[in-house]
């Protein structure tokens, strides 16, 4: 019998990375490194109201030819959509470390 893709708590529909997590219950922090988990928080942000927003992000990091398993460190100043995303999720530094991992 298939697995029920909805969260257990709010009902949302769940997404994989790495493992099953709620887009819309899950709350960036900081990993062990205090580094956010940046798809995560690209779909957190999504799914909590701001449609495309993953996409529209992961377009512009790609345009600094990102590489697989790395960690960076992303300034709010570096765009609208960066500065939204520093908003949505609470990050009141002017930069953060990300990991980035697909």
């Amino acid at each position: 019998m298939p697995e029920d893709n909805n969260c257990p708590d709010c009902g949302h529909k769940m997404f994989v990375h790495y493992r099953r997590f709620c887009p819309v219950c899950y709350k960036p922090e900081p990993e062990m490194i205090l580094a956010y988990d940046l798809f995560k928080c690209m779909y957190h942000v999504q799914e909590t109201g701001n449609p495309n927003f993953k996409d529209e992000v992961w377009d512009e990091i790609c345009k600094c030819e990102i590489q697989n398993d790395v960690y960076v460190s992303l300034h709010a100043n570096q765009g609208v959509l960066i500065e939204k995303m520093f908003k949505e999720l609470g990050i009141k530094e002017d930069s953060a470390v990300f990991w980035v991992s697909w």
